[in-house]
């Protein structure tokens, strides 16, 4: 982030205090956290009218191959055979359980 951002980030939260300054404390705390969201959001955001075309495009396209994706497993799984069934296991209660004998120290 360049130092004009950063600059405008702190002046903002400075005035933003300078007006709060008699409000309960939970209300500057929620201006805070707002506050730094919106200074964090614009640094990740491109400034640059070319390179924020560019994220905006990267994005769409890696959201168009995500759903193409998604739609051949969909494809893949509809067309493949029925899974076998897996073997009949017993239930867990008629399995009997033998008690393991502690080993003797020599």
């Amino acid at each position: 982030m360049d130092k004009a951002g950063l600059g405008g980030g702190i002046g903002v939260l400075a005035s933003v205090v300078a007006r709060l300054s008699g409000a309960p404390w939970w209300v500057v705390v929620v201006a805070l956290i707002v506050i730094a969201g919106l200074v964090a959001l614009q640094s990740v955001i491109p400034q640059d009218s070319r390179h924020r075309l560019d994220w905006w495009r990267d994005g769409r396209d890696r959201r168009e191959r995500r759903q193409e994706r998604r739609e051949e497993r969909r494809r893949v799984r509809e067309q493949s055979p029925a899974p076998l069934p897996s073997p009949a296991r017993p239930p867990l209660d008629t399995v009997p359980l033998h008690p393991v004998e502690p080993r003797r120290r020599r």
